[in-house]
């Protein structure tokens, strides 16, 4: 028999994350007009990075003034159907779980979880999927859920295990609409880089990368993309290769300069959000490495090699995942041998990048 949702009142159990107010059960309550879909809205908590999913406008207002970032509108659900989903919160962790599987639900419940009721309901004509994710290494904001096949690989593709689909959605819904003016932002940069690439007049480390490409008369290109699934493009300005003389991202509203290479230390993005390294450093050292961006714009390393060798001929292999060339703190795989083994695959990947003339910016 389909159940019918009720506007049954949800206590938010959020108080301590981000404010020590806990929206009353009334003012929760699933506020919506009736027809046949449900907006459902996404919620960012950038202390806790917890994302949290809401029918009630009540409760995305309440959890916006206490500093959650509205993220817009995660997907749309129908108004009932044969498949509800729970929601259940952790208290001791601060973090809230979504699934259509009463097994887990009752299971949770057993680890002292606490049940809030029904939040929505799946598809039963399973039109949309829904793709659920989940980070190990994460106390609160453990899972993450997300009609997008693109942020979900991108996820997967950093570390965070993909669990299949958790429901479905009747649609996609619609991110939040960004108001930065992220090209007049990046502007004043690819004026610069183009002053450089002409001149040759560069200005500190940043440059050097430039700097090489007027040497050689190269020219200079540049790509806009989104390598980092915040959906704000990352602007990579590159040589005709593309490989990355230098990338920009924005960074609490202005434009920040986040990577920069020359020709013996080059980044290349190979896509779904991950990036290579190599940097020589002559016939005793070199390393190599593979990175992603995280949603603020700063590196995570997921592996990092080094190549180092003595006067005697003796040479060895060492990891670690700081993008250290400090030999000290890393981890010693091996000979000198394994180095190659180790990086030919990403450090041969061509890049990813759609690129354009720079003065075409």
């Amino acid at each position: 028999m389909k159940r019918k949702f009720r506007n049954s009142a949800l206590v938010l159990s959020l108080a301590g994350i981000l404010g020590s107010s806990v929206l009353p059960a009334s003012a929760a309550e699933l506020d919506r007009e009736s027809g046949s879909e449900v907006a459902l809205y996404r919620l960012y908590n950038p202390n806790s990075g917890e994302h949290f999913y809401t029918a009630s406008q009540n409760e995305r207002d309440h959890l916006k003034s206490l500093g959650w970032k509205s993220e817009g509108i995660g997907w749309y659900a129908p108004e009932d159907s044969q498949n509800p989903v729970y929601r259940l919160y952790n208290a001791n962790a601060g973090d809230h779980h979504y699934t259509l599987n009463e097994n887990e639900k009752s299971f949770l419940e057993a680890q002292g979880w606490k049940y809030e009721g029904i939040s929505w309901y799946s598809d039963d004509d399973n039109r949309v999927p829904l793709y659920r994710q989940y980070n190990p290494n994460a106390k609160a904001g453990s899972h993450n859920y997300t009609t997008n096949e693109k942020e979900h690989n991108f996820l997967v593709q950093n570390g965070w295990k993909g669990e299949g689909i958790a429901w479905y959605a009747i649609k996609a819904g619609k991110p939040e609409e960004q108001s930065i003016d992220y090209m007049s932002l990046y502007r004043p940069y690819v004026n610069h880089a183009l002053n450089v690439v002409r001149t040759g007049n560069g200005s500190g480390n940043d440059d050097a990368g430039l700097v090489e490409l007027y040497s050689n008369g190269q020219s200079v290109y540049f790509a806009l993309e989104d390598m980092n699934g915040n959906h704000i493009p990352e602007l990579a300005i590159c040589n005709a290769q593309g490989g990355i003389m230098q990338l920009y991202t924005i960074r609490d509203g202005r434009a920040v300069c986040e990577i920069s290479s020359y020709m013996r230390s080059m980044n290349n993005y190979m896509g779904n959000g991950l990036f290579s390294y190599f940097g020589y450093g002559g016939m005793y050292s070199n390393a190599a490495g593979v990175y992603a961006l995280d949603t603020t714009g700063h590196q995570q390393w997921r592996e990092f090699y080094i190549y180092d060798a003595k006067f005697d001929g003796t040479s060895s292999t060492y990891f670690n995942r700081s993008g250290s060339w400090d030999v000290n703190n890393s981890l010693r795989l091996g000979d000198g041998s394994l180095f190659r083994e180790k990086t030919d695959s990403f450090i041969n990947t061509p890049s990813a990048l759609s690129l354009t003339p720079l003065e075409n910016f």
